[in-house]
């Protein structure tokens, strides 16, 4: 019984093969790829504020530091739009002329974020006597960027499917979505202009211009489109 069924279910098999390979060598496979580019305001502020101090022992310096920073934390409290946490703190020797150490220096950071630009800018004024800012950017916020990043997707999908389309039109067949990815592509965010302040002028807030950052998504993939009968 088990060999008679055998020669049946090889010729079977090659049967399916069969009709399987016309199709399949009648389908031609095309690489596409189309992006899409919408541009996403800046509405997320982050600046890194410090206190650097140097002196004969770790300790003393260390203290001079802790004191700016505790200062700095409770005037933070009268800005309640502006989110503070710690950041990177580094103690490290400096070294005399013979080689040997001559001293100690330690920089401390505090990381801030807000949406609101007046807000921070306010903070960093009644911070430019004690502390300095290390780095002040801007960028799309979460929120913001996702809803950007939804909506350049479905204008590089539309972009995908118009252009294969157009492709299809050229042989006369319609086509099929093989493959699909979908990637981001986003380009450098943007810096924030800060404007200098008069030395003479006492604290006052930093003009913030936040402008915009591009969001792009890339999408690639492979369609297949039948092949027009020979002699077409």
């Amino acid at each position: 019984m088990h060999r008679s069924r055998c020669p049946f279910l090889r010729s079977l098999f090659m049967a399916t093969v069969m009709m399987i390979l016309p199709s399949l060598a009648a389908a031609m496979s095309i690489d596409l790829s189309a992006e899409s580019t919408r541009s996403a305001p800046n509405d997320q502020f982050e600046a890194v504020a410090f206190s650097e101090a140097g002196g004969a022992s770790p300790s003393a310096v260390a203290r001079m530091v802790n004191q700016q920073l505790a200062a700095a934390l409770v005037t933070a409290r009268r800005y309640p739009g502006v989110r503070v946490r710690s950041g990177a703190t580094q103690t490290f020797p400096v070294y005399g002329k013979d080689g040997r150490i001559d001293g100690w220096r330690m920089r401390s950071e505090l990381l801030l974020q807000s949406q609101d630009a007046t807000v921070l800018s306010e903070l960093i004024a009644a911070w430019q006597t004690t502390l300095g800012i290390a780095r002040l950017q801007a960028q799309p916020s979460a929120q913001t960027r996702m809803s950007v990043e939804n909506a350049a997707t479905l204008d590089a999908i539309a972009a995908f499917r118009a252009k294969a389309q157009a492709i299809a039109d050229v042989f006369g067949k319609p086509y099929r979505i093989k493959q699909l990815t979908v990637g981001g592509n986003d380009r450098p965010r943007a810096p924030v202009m800060m404007r200098a302040l008069a030395a003479s002028a006492g604290p006052s807030p930093a003009p913030l211009e936040a402008g915009e950052s591009e969001i792009g998504v890339t999408v690639t993939g492979q369609i297949l489109i039948d092949e027009p009968p020979s002699g077409h």
